[in-house]
C-alpha cells in the first residue's frame, strides 16, 4: 500500500486487484449457501430469544429518514453514475470552472464529461 501513488484511482485499482488474490488453502473460512448450513455454523450457545422491544413509532421515523436519504443520495449521484475516474471528473469540472466541486453537477459539467447516465 505504501508503494501506491496518492490518488483515488490508484487506490481503486488496488482494491479491485484484491478480489483476484486467491484464499490460502488452510484459511479457516467457510461461507454457507443455505439456511440449514448457516444454522449449523452458528454458535450453539448464542441466545435466540427477543433482544429488545421495538417502538414502531420511533422505528417508522428511522425507516422514513433512511429511505429519503437513499432517494436523495441516488438523485445527487445520478449524474456521475457513468463512473468517471477522478482525473476525468476533475478535467471536466476544471474545464467549466467548477473544480473543486462544491455544488450540484451542472449541465455544463455533464457536457464537458461527454457522457451521462
Amino acid at each position: 500500500m505504501e508503494q501506491l501513488s496518492a490518488s483515488y484511482d490508484a487506490y481503486l485499482e488496488f482494491a479491485h486487484s484484491l478480489a483476484a488474490i486467491p484464499m490460502r488453502d488452510n484459511w479457516p473460512y467457510y461461507e454457507p449457501d443455505d439456511l440449514q448450513e448457516i444454522w449449523r455454523e452458528c454458535d450453539p450457545d448464542k441466545p435466540l430469544g427477543q433482544i429488545g422491544v421495538l417502538n414502531l413509532k420511533d422505528s417508522s421515523k428511522r425507516v422514513e429518514t433512511g429511505f429519503l436519504a437513499s432517494v436523495c443520495g441516488s438523485m445527487l449521484g445520478k449524474p456521475i453514475e457513468v463512473n468517471p475516474t477522478l482525473s476525468e471528473l476533475r478535467q471536466a469540472l476544471t474545464a467549466v470552472g467548477e473544480w473543486p466541486l462544491n455544488d450540484y453537477i451542472s449541465e455544463k459539467a455533464l457536457h464537458a464529461l461527454d457522457r451521462r447516465h
